[in-house]
């Protein structure tokens, strides 16, 4: 748990440890110092797969797929597609209730699944036309920071 001591309002950003240097956006071999790469913003859209388990056993047959998405800053969740083949055909989930900004947006999706092995992947979309890029090494980084890619968890579908 962290307290609050007190509050700044600063004409210009701070220019410590975190903000200049660590919470930066990094090109591919660039070493951190201060003011290297692109000061982080906003939180990208992005969703997750919550149920099923990467790597669960399912039946085969009637799946219902739940996750999640957010959209940061004055954006919202408007779309949500699912694949449960790896990415090659979509199907739009069903957003459940919107509980305002900063909240995440639950959905679900139904597939029939055949027996074998299905990657699941969830894609968002905000109200700025944005959405999740497919893979992560697009947005590679040496922290990680602002890895928005498609969320997608492996299931075997047996009989």
């Amino acid at each position: 748990m962290k307290w609050l001591e007190r509050i700044e309002l600063r004409a210009a950003p701070w220019d410590g440890h975190f903000q200049s240097t660590a919470y930066r956006l990094l090109p591919p071999g660039a070493e951190p110092a201060p003011g290297v790469g692109v000061e982080l913003g906003e939180v990208a859209v992005n969703s997750d797969v919550l149920d099923p388990d990467d790597g669960a056993r399912v039946p085969a047959g009637p799946l219902e797929v739940r996750g999640y998405a957010f959209a940061g800053g004055e954006r919202r969740v408007v779309r949500v597609d699912v694949s449960a083949d790896g990415g090659r055909t979509f199907v739009e989930a069903e957003l459940l209730d919107d509980l305002g900004r900063w909240a995440w947006r639950l959905w679900r999706a139904e597939f029939d699944l055949a027996p074998g092995e299905h990657e699941l992947v969830s894609r968002a979309w905000d109200s700025a036309g944005g959405t999740q890029p497919e893979r992560a090494a697009t947005v590679w980084n040496p922290k990680g920071y602002v890895n928005s890619a498609a969320a997608r968890v492996r299931v075997v579908a047996t009989r």
